[in-house]
């Protein structure tokens, strides 16, 4: 796993850009589908692309909130425990994402001080630093944001191997909690 995955819409393809262009000057290698080689198909090159990706960076915009491949590449990030959601228009989040805390880059400008890409780059350096696919350690943004308003800030919870431990603990718990519904058991109990 060598890079980061950025997911958008073509029509933000320039502030996609903007940030892969901010996140290689901080360090990182950053796969976005500028170019499809010839003899391949784009779904063929994504796939290969999320698989070598360590994280994800899901840009959700006016746009991309409606895109099916997207939403399609989100839910495999959500899979992997990869997806590090980051919010560039103040617009509701596809169902299934509103829950997940993100980054708000809404007001952010490319080499200037943002409290949240900041957020964003330690985030994905611990992602990296984990050394496999784990849960994205991401802090609500702004109150404005209604999505996120009511979840809790997991930036002062403190070191990112804690806020890794605290998101694993929240998966398993859902998933024991689901565990009786799998079986048919919900009658019983």
């Amino acid at each position: 796993m060598s890079h980061v995955f950025i997911s958008y819409d073509r029509d933000d393809r320039e502030r996609a850009g903007r940030l892969a262009s901010a996140l290689e000057r901080s360090g990182f290698t950053v796969w976005w589908d500028r170019k499809i080689p010839p003899g391949k198909t784009f779904d063929e090159v994504i796939e290969k692309a999320i698989a070598q990706s360590f994280a994800m960076v899901v840009l959700w915009s006016a746009k991309s909130t409606a895109s099916r491949w997207v939403k399609n590449e989100a839910s495999v990030g959500l899979e992997r425990s990869m997806l590090v959601p980051a919010i560039l228009d103040d617009v509701p989040l596809p169902l299934a994402y509103k829950d997940i805390q993100a980054v708000r880059l809404v007001e952010w400008t490319p080499g200037t001080d943002n409290a949240d890409y900041a957020l964003l780059v330690a985030t994905l350096q611990a992602l990296r630093a984990s050394g496999a696919s784990r849960p994205a350690i991401v802090a609500a943004p702004s109150a404005s944001h209604q999505a996120v308003r009511e979840r809790p800030n997991l930036s002062d919870m403190g070191s990112p191997r804690v806020l890794l431990d605290y998101i694993v603990f929240l998966q398993l718990a859902a998933a024991v909690a689901a565990f009786p519904l799998s079986f048919g058991l919900s009658k019983a109990i």
